[in-house]
């Protein structure tokens, strides 16, 4: 789940980065993270749905005592079934709707920082 996180923060920046560059394009490059989101989702929906609870945890500060710690049940997986369809879907939609434009690759980072920061 970190993984999926920081996938989406790092093509964000890059979409954001190469905008100018890549064109109308960058928007198949931000559909990346939706899409690989989707397919880890569905390779974990059987295990949830079968009342598994995935959590992951990653210690952040020790001397506070804080740790970062993601949690998927049953309702976080409808979530990540929203959030991750829907990004991928208005990103495509996105790629056949608008011609080419300066701010497509900040357009792109936003929603990809909007669904990370969902997620």
């Amino acid at each position: 789940m970190i993984l999926l996180l920081l996938l989406h923060a790092a093509v964000a920046l890059a979409v954001g980065l190469l905008g100018r560059r890549l064109g109308r394009r960058v928007l198949l490059l931000g559909a990346v993270p939706p899409a690989v989101t989707v397919v880890w989702t569905a390779l974990r929906t059987a295990a949830v749905t079968g009342g598994d609870v995935l959590e992951e945890a990653v210690p952040w500060a020790l001397e506070l005592g804080l740790s970062l710690d993601l949690r998927l049940d049953g309702f976080g997986l409808l979530f990540w079934w929203l959030i991750s369809g829907i990004g991928l879907l208005v990103t495509i939609y996105a790629f056949r709707y608008f011609g080419e434009r300066d701010d497509l690759g900040r357009f792109d980072a936003m929603l990809l920082v909007f669904a990370g920061a969902m997620l």
